[in-house]
């Protein structure tokens, strides 16, 4: 009889732990945020739509469908500067920053900064600043000095049909071009410079003047 109900009482709490279990693995599934972002069907003007970080999940497909290896997607804080991570077809490893925003709003100098930066972090050799937008032209000369490669909303536009054509080396192309480079190096600010006069007085040029 004791045999009995120590079989019952067994069979009972395995029972709940199977429940429990079950119960939190639907409760995990529905916590899950699931998002669609087919490549193939997707377009420059439905990218627009989306949030920072669902843009940079859809670059995750994208980089994934185009058969690159490595794609790594960082947390979203913290991330040091770089939202994506992959190694391109030479065995190189590059880091992309990704800036979803509308096409009047350009992109500025701190993604060439924070990008360029994290390079070091992550053991990257090439940096990518990819936009829906384009870039101010102080953006366009700090990448252009520092070797950050710029994908415009033109060229991203190009990059997806390409791909939808079935493309893929002309796509990748797009990613794996290599960047617009100046060597401009800097000469000080001639007469722009504050004058420091009698009695510690400082002189701020006119175009200066706070």
């Amino acid at each position: 009889m004791h045999s009995y109900d120590l079989i019952v009482t067994l069979t009972v709490i395995i029972l709940v732990i199977i429940f429990i279990y079950l119960f939190a693995k639907r409760e995990e599934r529905r916590n899950k945020k699931r998002y669609t972002f087919n490549p193939y069907k997707l377009n420059i003007k439905r990218l627009d739509q989306l949030d920072g970080r669902q843009f940079e999940l859809y670059l995750y497909v994208l980089l994934n469908e185009l058969g690159y290896s490595d794609v790594n997607l960082t947390a979203e804080s913290r991330d040091f500067g770089a939202d994506l991570i992959f190694t391109d077809s030479k065995g190189v490893r590059n880091v992309i920053q990704a800036k979803r925003q509308a096409p009047d709003n350009l992109v500025g100098i701190s993604a060439i900064q924070e990008i360029y930066t994290s390079m070091k972090y992550y053991q990257a050799k090439k940096a990518i600043v990819l936009t829906t937008s384009t870039f101010t032209k102080t953006s366009e000369k700090l990448a252009a000095v520092n070797g950050v490669l710029l994908i415009n909303r033109n060229d991203l536009h190009t990059l997806i049909e390409e791909l939808k054509k079935g493309n893929r080396f002309r796509a990748r192309k797009i990613l794996e071009s290599e960047p617009y480079v100046i060597s401009e190096p800097w000469v000080g600010y001639k007469d722009m410079n504050p004058v420091i006069k009698k009695g510690y007085t400082v002189e701020v040029p006119e175009k200066e003047a706070l």
